[in-house]
């Protein structure tokens, strides 16, 4: 929400942001604004001028098919179904841009992208019908149901095609791979001395609150702490969750 706030100008206190099938920022009860978008796709044939119509006053086209056409494109194989997210304004304040309450889409968690898990995003794999964890692309509802429009589909290729050719051309990602990489690295040469060989060490704060979680055992459970205890904890076995 503060990203929000900060790149569009939206008061945090009116937006609805939500994840999976999960409202993470605003009230339990605004799922059914969620609601109302899928349940009309699902129950409309989209296909037809004026529910394609109603669906664009719903949510904001462009940003559903730039967010899928950078998800395909990346053959992102943790996106559809899960890693997805959307916001809006509770209370719309304006006609047009952010704050007309429509749904629009946030990229996010690309990290089983681009390759990196060969028999699922790479370049051989088709992610219009494989490649995904959860669902395929081609059964996912919301975008089946679009996906019947005509004029939707024209706008999606059209789409797709430009962002193949600019957004992604060889030069361009390369030139902005590069510059990237170098600030990576410099920032990574700074702090690499301090965390060599110790991946798997708490944070301060993960330290804290593992002492915690302790306190709680033993104060709700102190039968099991008897002086022959031998107990051992562990949160996780992914370091980056430690």
């Amino acid at each position: 929400e503060s990203y929000l706030a900060s790149h569009y100008g939206l008061n945090e206190d009116n937006v609805v942001i939500l994840k999976n099938t999960e409202i993470i920022r605003g009230d339990d009860e605004d799922i059914a604004l969620y609601q109302a978008l899928t349940d009309y796709a699902a129950a409309n044939d989209l296909s037809l001028p004026e529910h394609y119509a109603h669906m664009e006053e719903l949510m904001d086209m462009e940003s559903f098919i730039e967010y899928y056409c950078a998800e395909i494109y990346l053959a992102n194989a943790d996106a559809f179904g899960n890693n997805y997210a959307c916001f809006r304004v509770r209370v719309p304040f304006s006609d047009e841009g952010y704050g007309d309450g429509r749904w629009r889409w946030m990229l996010y968690d690309t990290d089983s992208s681009a390759g990196r898990h060969e028999h699922l995003s790479g370049y051989v794999v088709d992610s219009f019908q494989e490649g995904n964890y959860y669902v395929n692309l081609m059964e996912e509802p919301l975008f089946s149901a679009l996906l019947k429009n005509e004029g939707f589909k024209e706008q999606f290729i059209r789409t797709f095609k430009e962002m193949a050719e600019e957004d992604f051309s060889y030069e361009r990602v390369l030139t902005e791979l590069k510059a990237f990489g170098e600030e990576y690295r410099d920032r990574f040469e700074t702090l690499y001395p301090d965390v060599r060989y110790r991946t798997g060490d708490l944070s301060r704060k993960g330290w804290q609150q593992q002492q915690e979680l302790a306190q709680r055992m033993y104060s709700n459970f102190p039968e099991i702490f008897g002086d022959d205890a031998y107990v051992m904890a562990r949160t996780s076995t992914s370091t980056r969750c430690v």
